[in-house]
């Protein structure tokens, strides 16, 4: 792990695993800013936009985070979707209808832009 934090500055994983101690550190400027990075120089980019969606809920930034997860429903990648069903702040009650309309649309496989029926 020495080889990733401290080798290429260049290097996406390296921002990422970068952003996680910062998370752990509650420090969601440099979590932020190193997930941005890991973007810039190309992360693995729903990985990612999830741990950015996030830091839009810490922050109360729920269009913010809806928008980010928009990123990570467009990717449809079984393991974040296991992660999201199981992520209690994406899935906290005091959550908008909107987001929590737009989670329950992805963990049912349905097009974000499709409404459900009644």
């Amino acid at each position: 792990m020495d080889g990733v934090l401290t080798g290429d500055p260049e290097n996406a994983r390296g921002h990422y695993t970068r952003a996680q101690i910062a998370l752990r550190r509650d420090d969601r400027d440099t979590a932020e800013k190193e997930l941005l990075e890991s973007l810039r120089t190309g992360g693995e980019q729903p990985t990612v936009y999830y741990g950015l969606a996030r830091l839009a809920l810490l922050r109360s930034d729920e269009s913010q985070a809806l928008a980010y997860l928009g990123r990570v429903f467009a990717a449809n990648d079984p393991v974040l979707r296991r992660i999201i069903r199981e992520d209690k702040l994406i899935n906290a009650p005091e959550r908008s209808a909107a987001l929590r309309r737009a989670v329950e649309r992805y963990l049912l496989g349905m097009p974000p832009s499709q409404e459900r029926s009644s």
